[in-house]
């Protein structure tokens, strides 16, 4: 029987347990090898705007970073696998038949840039704007219909890294019909717990970019039918995650009530620190954080009780902390005597956005010249007055 997105979500939990710190460090090498190669290649093309040989070498190095990719692939079939990852795998795929694979992220790349191409020829014909959405919804849809095809190359790849590119991706097409709508509906159901990352300022990401893989990983072994896919799972322990949760679940409510009490005595003493007003935005990070920790700590059964008492403990942080900023946001700007101060200030930061942006964009013609002031009158020089011999007075 095939399994649900429920199903899947519930043994990638049960996988992870106890295996997120291996993988939260294998994507957060990647992010810094990524972070210093395009680093490298801003110091060596400062210009990069109108270098030509920016751009390939830009092109060259990103479809380095997606090989380098195709070994977390590998790392997450590994532990479907109930196989132990390894480090020295996540250079798989500069080690068997590297061509094949990167053929295949260069026909993503052609295939991307000729949909940005039509994109930007449909927003330049002169129709009404109703039907230049629909045209280009329809557009969106066509390609992400057609690149779904070719989503389990990279996982085919790892499996059989000797067959041509042709071969994967003619495979990949085949086990992807009828399942292009699954696949996409399991990435889209990731989309609140992403919101959460973001709101943790991309922390959060650490933890759910590996849920994301396995569940990934588990798709595909459930296309294939791997007989290994349905062994029983022996998960971690999960107070890995609870007293994280919990932590961070208590630790946003106590911010937030110790800037308010804070915030309240510098009104008293009549100078408020710029220090306790930054501790009002701790707890949206710290709620996301203990919210997706808790809801990830899991498994495959029900929460545990430090897991709740941080999920409960994040929701009621985020809820007081918006509700804060929304009520004086409203009071603020419904005030008659504030008002006034809120035009003034966003004028100004009109002013301050209009100045950087036209540095930016004319780098050649800034500082702008100076201008004579026309003025309503025509000033008169005065004449010079006459030299006076006081010898002869």
């Amino acid at each position: 029987m095939a399994s649900t997105r429920k199903d899947l979500k519930k043994q990638a939990r049960e996988l992870l347990l106890g295996r997120y710190g291996f993988f939260a460090g294998t994507h957060l090498l990647y992010f810094l090898v990524s972070l210093v190669v395009n680093q490298l290649l801003e110091t060596i093309f400062p210009n990069w705007r109108t270098s030509l040989l920016y751009v390939c070498a830009l092109f060259i190095t990103v479809l380095f970073l997606y090989v380098f990719q195709a070994g977390l692939y590998r790392l997450y079939l590994d532990l479907c696998r109930r196989q132990t990852p390894r480090y020295r795998d996540m250079a798989y795929g500069f080690t068997h038949d590297t061509e094949h694979i990167l053929l295949f992220y260069f026909f993503l790349f052609l295939s991307l840039f000729v949909f940005f191409f039509l994109l930007s020829f449909l927003w330049e014909l002169p129709v009404p704007w109703p039907l230049l959405l629909l045209f280009t919804g329809l557009l969106a849809g066509l390609y992400l219909y057609f690149i779904l095809g070719f989503a389990l190359v990279p996982y085919l790849y790892t499996d059989n890294p000797w067959k041509g590119t042709r071969e994967l991706m003619k495979e990949s097409r085949k086990l992807m019909e009828g399942r292009k709508l699954a696949y996409f509906l399991l990435n889209l159901s990731f989309l609140g717990l992403f919101a959460l990352s973001v709101l943790s300022l991309g922390l959060g990401l650490l933890w759910l970019v590996p849920y994301m893989q396995t569940c990934k990983a588990l798709f595909y072994m459930e296309v294939i039918s791997d007989p290994m896919r349905y062994e029983p799972v022996s998960g971690g322990d999960n107070y890995n995650l609870e007293w994280p949760a919990l932590i961070f679940g208590i630790s946003g409510p106590a911010a937030l009530i110790w800037s308010l009490v804070s915030i309240y005595l510098d009104l008293y003493s009549g100078l408020i620190s710029l220090l306790n007003l930054y501790l009002l935005l701790i707890p949206i990070p710290m709620g996301a954080l203990s919210i997706l920790l808790g809801l990830l700590s899991r498994g495959r059964y029900s929460l545990g009780g430090k897991g709740k008492a941080g999920l409960i403990a994040g929701i009621i942080g985020l809820l007081l902390t918006f509700s804060i900023f929304i009520g004086s946001f409203a009071y603020t700007y419904s005030s008659p005597q504030l008002r006034p101060m809120l035009e003034y200030y966003r004028e100004q930061f009109q002013k301050i956005y209009d100045v950087y942006n036209a540095e930016q964009l004319y780098p050649d013609q800034w500082p702008p010249a100076e201008t004579e002031e026309e003025l309503p009158f025509s000033p008169v020089e005065p004449e010079p007055p006459e030299f006076v011999n006081y010898k002869y007075l």
